[in-house]
């Protein structure tokens, strides 16, 4: 590897990482391919970000001597270093410490650099990348010789915290899942993982997350709704028959309720206006559902204030923002 200036070739980050691989796999004796977290190699390397290091092992990956399968999602992934066709012709003797820069560095380095470059790119460029096979000095690195290299792409992963939210969201509200890996990452500038973690587990098992007026998980974190407090999520029939108030008049249905929830939570953050607008944009029923938001919002009216922050605590939160602006 220092020979074919292999770290002028792909960078220092990611040569870093196929030294790392190389010598843990010296150390197993070569009895298969290492195991290595996403996160353990990201914060033992020193990458600062998540995206540093992913460029990093696909320029790895690209340059022939790095080979990486995905495991599952919170798995380690396996790691083995081969060497593309036509650099196994190097020598691979150590440049003696007693050779001076002109008869030891220079001459290795230029005998190396020219039969590398030459073999390599000749001969390696054709075989391994436009379908040869690689030689791998390894005895037995894959134990599944059937199992394709991970291309590049395939390489991508989701940190395991990020997965341990995605599995606590509600299911019907998963979507667009890369855009909220990376609102995830820049939640983490503010609180721990695992308090949204714990936020998203909680909504998915509150009425409101459980319902269809949940919301997606890209709203979720953008609007830092771990903040938001936990009542506002809590409308089911549970509410209404607690603390004695089962004899009070139920004056909407609950379906109604917690669209009115939905709708307070969300104009809490904009405006009634807008909020309407989120809930029946691209809905098949849509006009029906602006025709009950708007009934709803009628009753709301013709109710004294404290009955409807009963029956729709989210009124409360969305009437105390606007007396705050």
């Amino acid at each position: 590897m220092h020979k074919t200036a292999l770290a002028a070739d792909i960078g220092r980050d990611a040569f870093c990482i196929i030294a790392v691989v190389l010598h843990t796999e010296d150390a197993a004796r070569y009895r298969g391919p290492v195991k290595f977290f996403n996160s353990q190699l990201q914060e033992t390397l020193g990458f600062a970000k998540w995206d540093s290091f992913n460029r990093a092992r696909e320029k790895a990956i690209e340059s022939g001597w790095l080979q990486y399968e995905a495991t599952t999602t919170r798995g380690a992934g396996l790691y083995f270093v081969t060497v593309p066709g036509g650099y196994g012709e190097i020598d691979d003797t150590p440049i003696e410490q007693s050779s001076t820069p002109e008869s030891g560095y220079n001459a290795g380095y230029n005998a190396g650099y020219n039969a590398g470059y030459n073999a390599g790119y000749n001969d390696g460029y054709n075989a391994g990348i436009m379908g040869g096979n690689y030689t791998n000095p390894n005895p037995n690195p894959n134990p599944n010789p059937k199992d394709k290299p991970v291309s590049s792409k395939q390489a991508f992963s989701y940190s395991d915290d990020f997965q341990s939210f995605w599995d606590a969201y509600p299911p019907i509200r998963r979507t667009q899942k890369k855009k909220a890996f990376g609102l995830f990452q820049k939640a983490l500038k503010h609180v721990p993982a695992e308090t949204v973690i714990a936020s998203a587990r909680e909504y998915a098992q509150s009425d409101v997350g459980s319902s269809e007026f949940a919301v997606g998980a890209t709203v979720f974190l953008g609007n830092h709704m771990w903040e938001d407090d936990r009542q506002a999520w809590s409308r089911g029939k549970s509410a209404l028959t607690t603390g004695g108030s089962a004899e009070r008049p139920k004056l909407m249905p609950d379906p109604e309720r917690l669209m009115l929830e939905d709708l307070f939570t969300r104009a809490s953050r904009t405006s009634i206006p807008k909020a309407i607008e989120m809930m029946t944009s691209g809905r098949a029923n849509g006009e029906s559902l602006r025709s009950r938001i708007n009934a709803g919002l009628a009753a709301i009216k013709k109710m004294d204030r404290a009955t409807a922050i009963e029956l729709v605590p989210a009124f409360g939160k969305y009437l105390e923002k606007e007396m705050a602006k």
